[in-house]
């Protein structure tokens, strides 16, 4: 044996020394089967995670380390992962990988797996992480946000009912009194002499004062909760959406809603209402535009929402602007109904709002 060879030798044993060293020392569990799915290295990391000595480990099969229910999937994975072309990848989504302590406690890992011939031998190393506490920390952040959309969700409900509510007694009451009061001018206008031109006068005054308070309140109870949402469905209250708005900003609005849509339930329809006069509401106040559309439409098992305008379109920093939440209310009402939302520049400009929800909302 020559000197460069010995020398060659003795790096070839250096580097492997190192090598091993850094794998008994690593912070994340490796371990290491062959093709017989048996472990042929178990470092310190592995062992405290399993609570299993690495004297109990080698030779053991890989499936003592496998919740039973997973064995057979789990072999399935390994021989697809081996005679595949791809040398290493990740092992599921972190926390969606099951593994088995010693003492039967299953527990969510994250994991990266690899393959290589050495000697002649396949070797399967896998890399874990034990996420119990990431997994467990989600999991409560989750249960907030369910709460949290719980909690919206009522509020959005309540907040509706107490609009229908009160709509309906401006309507009712207020307008009924106004109306009232009306009547009894005329009655006393009626009884005025021919020369009392001055009293004749007030009356007059008086009466477009009423006038305008009785359109006042039809119109303040429409835009609460107009009575056509709940007496023929969303269609005929868009349509009512559309033409008031036309009437009231000078803007050409127009719907556009499929013959033959079925009836939109509750808490859907009034969610898609919203944004719709949201929507109105924000191209009115921004968009410079002169005219709008608004499209109804079912397909393949969801209601589409679609508002279009030929104004100035959106920008992305309007929508990333701090204390504007129009566009996140909305964003939000949607998600509450597991639907989907998209608000964007057009290419020929103006802007684009578009919303999904599944037909079993609600």
């Amino acid at each position: 044996m020559n000197l460069a060879q010995s020398e060659a030798e003795r790096l070839l044993a250096d580097n492997e020394a190192q090598t091993g060293a850094i794998i008994a020392s690593a912070m994340d569990a490796i371990l290491t089967v062959d093709d017989t799915q048996r472990v042929v290295l178990f470092n310190q990391a592995a062992a405290a995670m399993f609570g299993c000595a690495a004297t109990e480990a080698l030779g053991a099969p890989l499936e003592r380390f496998i919740p039973p229910r997973l064995r057979a999937t789990h072999k399935g994975h390994m021989r697809a992962f081996g005679e595949g072309g791809v040398t290493s990848r990740s092992m599921g989504k972190p926390g969606q990988v099951t593994a088995l302590r010693a003492n039967g406690e299953e527990f969510p890992v994250e994991a990266a797996i690899s393959h290589a011939v050495v000697q002649g031998r396949r070797l399967f190393t896998v890399i874990l992480r034990d996420v119990t506490e990431r997994k467990r920390a989600e999991d409560v952040i989750e249960r907030s946000h369910q709460e949290l959309r719980e909690l919206s969700r009522a509020a959005n409900a309540a907040i509706e009912a107490e609009r229908k509510r009160f709509a309906r007694e401006m309507h009712d009451e207020l307008g009924q009194l106004v109306t009232v009061a009306r009547m009894d001018l005329e009655a006393l206008r009626s009884g005025f002499l021919p020369d009392q031109v001055e009293l004749q006068t007030r009356a007059l005054r008086v009466r477009a004062a009423l006038d305008g308070v009785i359109a006042a309140t039809r119109r303040i109870a429409s835009d609460l909760r107009p009575t056509l949402l709940d007496d023929l469905g969303l269609a005929a209250a868009l349509e009512w959406l559309a033409q008031s708005f036309s009437e009231r900003t000078q803007m050409d609005v127009k719907l556009v809603a499929d013959d033959d849509l079925p009836e939109v339930p509750e808490p859907m329809a009034s969610a898609l209402f919203r944004i719709a006069q949201e929507s109105l509401t924000n191209i009115a106040r921004h968009a410079s535009a002169s005219s709008a559309q608004l499209r109804l439409e079912q397909a393949d098992g969801s209601v589409w929402l679609t508002v279009r305008d030929n104004g100035c379109g959106i920008n992305e920093a309007d929508l990333a602007k701090r204390g504007s939440f129009g566009v996140r209310g909305m964003r939000e009402r949607v998600g509450l109904l597991g639907g989907e939302f998209f608000v964007g520049r057009l290419p020929e400009g103006g802007t684009e709002l578009r919303v999904r929800v599944p037909s079993v909302a609600g």
